[in-house]
């Protein structure tokens, strides 16, 4: 009984996303009401909100199916995409924006934009969090940085080059366009992790010495006479 009623959810909201989907090609996210989907998927208003409180609920799960297909699709980027080591990861991302971009150019750039942004951001950090994790992991490394803050700087930057690049219209090809990501954040990433430092349990950390220019000992150009 149990089984036969989660399948009948899963029909319901796959209709009712399909519904949505349909409607953001044919209108617009903004001009959508809850009444246009639910027309269009041959149900009430009370069915729908069975399953969603607001039309934003319903655009975030078809952006994460959306997502999840592309990732499921593409396993191998979970391995590269940290690393950096090529861009092949990088690339499979732009061509997943530009496969998409019909949807996203009529759901990102309206009024329901910040749930979607917010959701393709949170897909990519879970990436880049997976990778950055097992990389200190096998390296024996830690951030130098909030890990949290590494990982929302980085898909925040990219989420924000893929918005400008589809905006744009797409003037670079997804291996150009992730070339230039790959040599804009390799540099700064090395910068990010190091060593684990091997302490005694409940020591603090030592503070790390002085730089030579923060060393009171006067210099040529500050001596007294």
């Amino acid at each position: 009984m149990a089984i036969s009623e989660d399948r009948r959810i899963q029909r319901t909201r796959k209709a009712l996303i399909d519904s949505l989907r349909e409607l953001i090609f044919e209108k617009g996210y903004d001009d959508i009401s809850i009444q246009d989907i639910t027309d269009r998927a041959n149900m009430g208003r009370a069915t729908f909100y069975l399953h969603y409180g607001e039309k934003d609920d319903l655009l975030s799960d078809l952006l994460h199916n959306v997502v999840r297909e592309f990732l499921d699709s593409t396993p191998e980027i979970l391995k590269n995409q940290w690393t950096l080591q090529d861009t092949s990861a990088l690339q499979k991302i732009f061509e997943f924006a530009a496969s998409q971009y019909d949807l996203f150019r009529k759901a990102i750039f309206s009024k329901g934009s910040f749930v979607a942004m917010i959701h393709l951001q949170i897909a990519i950090r879970e990436l880049i969090s997976a990778n950055l994790t097992s990389e200190m992991k096998n390296k024996n490394l830690e951030p130098v940085l909030p890990q949290g803050f590494i990982e929302n700087y980085y898909s925040g930057a990219l989420v924000a080059l893929i918005l400008w690049w589809l905006n744009a219209e797409m003037p670079y090809t997804p291996a150009e366009m992730a070339e230039m990501y790959r040599k804009v954040t390799i540099e700064g990433r090395t910068t990010l992790l190091r060593p684990k430092k091997e302490s005694a349990l409940g020591e603090a950390p030592t503070k790390s010495e002085p730089s030579e220019s923060s060393s009171n000992e006067p210099t040529e150009g500050n001596q007294t006479p």
